[in-house]
């Protein structure tokens, strides 16, 4: 049995945490946006549901938002991992409001994530290439 102050068991109870601070978050998200009508109110739908979200509880937003970093390479795996699961949302409701108005320009990926969505054809070739 682990110590309860281990510092894998506080890692696990952490990371677990933060994994919960997401799952709500997105939850929250696609609760409040899924009605959003235009992509001007979907930005700020979007800004005003994760800017709240964090003012409910400031030590959690400083410990999941400006700390993971300092956790470690796990903590940081997650926090990408969790970032492309933002970015694949917001991709989501752009190609769902597209529908709606195709005047919206199709985006690339990296307008939604840096790096661009892993799995996505371009991102393949400039993982091989920068091997």
């Amino acid at each position: 049995m682990r110590d309860p102050g281990s510092p894998s068991t506080t890692f696990s109870a952490y990371t677990s945490a933060y994994d919960r601070f997401i799952e709500v978050l997105l939850k929250t998200l696609t609760e409040r946006l899924e009605d959003a009508e235009d992509w001007t109110g979907f930005i700020n739908g979007l800004l005003e549901g994760y800017l709240g979200t964090l003012t409910q509880d400031f030590v959690v937003a400083r410990a999941f938002q400006v700390e993971m970093d300092a956790v470690g390479a796990e903590a940081r795996a997650r926090r990408r991992a969790a970032l492309v699961r933002f970015a694949r949302f917001i991709r989501s409701q752009h190609e769902r409001l597209r529908e709606r108005d195709p005047t919206l320009e199709l985006l690339p990926d990296q307008a939604y994530h840096r790096r661009g969505l892993p799995g996505a054809p371009g991102r393949q070739r400039r993982a091989r290439r920068a091997r």
